[in-house]
């Protein structure tokens, strides 16, 4: 299963096909999709050279006490577990004496705190629930243009992208398989009442906002929004591209919902948000068949808000929403 891009980075992405970002926005937005495409790339290589035995969690996000961490890939062998931390960064970067720095220049940020503190709160949970295991931390540089340089021996491991392939099947040689999935039963029962879900951005767009966004259907494949509204079906008219009316309109109120993630669902904020070519009587027919109400009723009836994009939020029922793909060779 493909990695989910997080919470910020959907809520950039689908605000930025309606209204123009901030260069604030445009730079964060710019380092999410960096950030995103080094976890791919180490999830792929992963999948290359690991072994199908190999039990493993990505982004993974635990409470403990009053702490949260954030895990970009937990993998288990034999008894060790093992936390990675994808950077992908780009240029010359060194650690001297305690302190990093990125072409000659002092980081205020320690890279490696973060991978430090997650695999204290891992090694806490595990001695609290009793379970025997080893904690074994990485910090993986995923970028081929980044030079490192460590003049100090370290805990966890710096791992840079050419080294990847080696160091993973370096973990897996001599390896003790769980093949009955015991050790990955007992991880999995013992860091089960800590997950969370993940973060979600403190980014927010007021409502009264609204009218400063493009209305209407956006093209899923251009993100234009010169497109005609067919019985079954709309056509962009930018590129071609084709989409079932039901998808279309569906994956439209998880756009409302991932900018608007603090607002309940209501037709009065959908109507505005879909603009003049709005069919009232199908978005009525979308909601009550693919959303869940909120209780309220009358002029107060709303539906619940998950604030995450199309293929997350009904990540479940994408076979559905293919087969309804067929509709754009129906008759208009």
């Amino acid at each position: 299963m493909l990695r989910k891009k997080s919470h910020e980075q959907q809520w950039l992405e689908t605000l930025e096909n309606r209204f123009s970002l901030s260069s604030e926005e445009q730079q964060q937005l710019a380092i999410l999709k960096k950030e995103y495409q080094g976890e791919l790339y180490l999830d792929q290589l992963f999948e290359v050279f690991s072994t199908k035995e190999t039990f493993h969690l990505d982004d993974l996000t635990l409470k403990h006490q009053q702490s949260i961490i954030q895990i970009d890939k937990l993998f288990l062998v034999g008894k060790t577990i093992y936390l990675l931390d994808a950077k992908n960064y780009q240029g010359s970067y060194a650690l001297k004496e305690g302190k990093w720095y990125r072409n000659e220049d002092k980081l205020e940020k320690n890279i490696l705190q973060q991978l430090q503190r997650a695999q204290t709160i891992l090694e806490k949970i595990i001695k609290e629930q009793g379970v025997d295991f080893t904690v074994e931390a990485a910090l993986v540089f995923t970028n081929k243009d980044c030079q490192l340089s460590v003049n100090q021996v370290l805990e966890e491991e710096i791992v840079c992208e050419s080294e990847i392939p080696s160091w993973l099947r370096g973990k897996f040689v001599g390896g003790v398989w769980d093949k009955k999935r015991k050790n990955a039963t007992l991880l999995l029962n013992a860091v089960h009442s800590y997950i969370v879900p993940s973060f979600k951005t403190n980014r927010t767009l007021e409502i009264e906002k609204m009218n400063r966004l493009r209305p209407g259907i956006c093209c899923e494949k251009c993100h234009h929004f010169h497109t005609r509204l067919l019985r079954h079906k709309i056509i962009c008219l930018h590129c071609g591209h084709q989409e079932s009316k039901k998808k279309a309109y569906t994956r439209t109120i998880c756009d409302f919902d991932t900018i608007f993630h603090q607002e309940e669902l209501t037709i009065g904020k959908l109507r505005l948000f879909f603009g003049k070519d709005l069919s009232e009587e199908y978005l009525r027919k979308i909601l009550k068949k693919h959303f869940i109400r909120t209780g309220k009723k009358s002029k107060k009836a709303s539906y619940v808000n998950f604030g995450v994009i199309f293929a997350y939020w009904f990540a479940d029922k994408i076979d559905y929403f293919k087969q309804t793909e067929r509709r754009i060779f129906w008759k208009d």
